[in-house]
């Protein structure tokens, strides 16, 4: 009896971890806008919030050791303040200026594109220039990007938190980005 008990708790734990390192996925319903579909890589934490109603909710997706933190809000583009890239540049220019620049290595605005299949995506990346040469305490991190992708009508707006612009966990952030995030049909 002894041994059966042994053996269902082993196949209880091994079932946990196999559930934990399963994609997840969820849907956000956007006010005025598309339902989104948001798909984390295994392994990865996958949160949405919204402590206030009348703003939007907020899906938090984090690696496994949390090296990297991907957050992202959506938005209906109800005036058209984002219907074009040229418009999605702008508003990421003037964000990274007034929240990024100055406590950045970089000290200037260099708005990138990230090619996706599912919707214009534009940031800006930067490093923390008082953590540079520093080992990050946990809940530090070390680069942070900034952007906008739009998806028709429906924004979201995204800062994604990490180790190094090169680490493994940042750039499976960028692919949730590239291909992670869809209209639900």
């Amino acid at each position: 009896m002894k041994r059966l008990m042994f053996v269902l708790l082993l196949l209880s734990v091994a079932t946990v971890r196999a559930d934990d390192s399963a994609a997840k996925q969820t849907s956000v319903n956007v006010p005025d806008g598309a339902t989104m579909d948001i798909t984390a890589p295994a392994g990865w934490s996958l949160e949405t919030t919204q402590p206030d109603p009348k703003a939007p909710a907020t899906t938090e997706l984090k690696s496994p050791k949390e090296e990297a933190d991907l957050q992202i809000s959506f938005i209906a583009d109800k005036d058209g303040d984002f219907s074009t890239k040229d418009k999605l540049i702008e508003n990421v220019e003037r964000v990274a200026k007034a929240q990024f620049v100055d406590s950045s290595v970089e000290k200037a605005v260099r708005v990138q594109t990230l090619e996706s299949a599912n919707g214009t995506c534009v940031y800006a990346e930067f490093t923390v220039a008082d953590l540079v040469g520093k080992d990050a305490k946990p809940g530090e991190y070390k680069v942070t990007a900034t952007g906008l992708m739009k998806f028709g009508d429906t924004i979201a707006i995204f800062t994604l938190l990490g180790p190094a612009l090169d680490d493994k966990a940042y750039a499976d952030a960028k692919d949730v980005l590239k291909s992670g995030i869809v209209v639900h049909k």
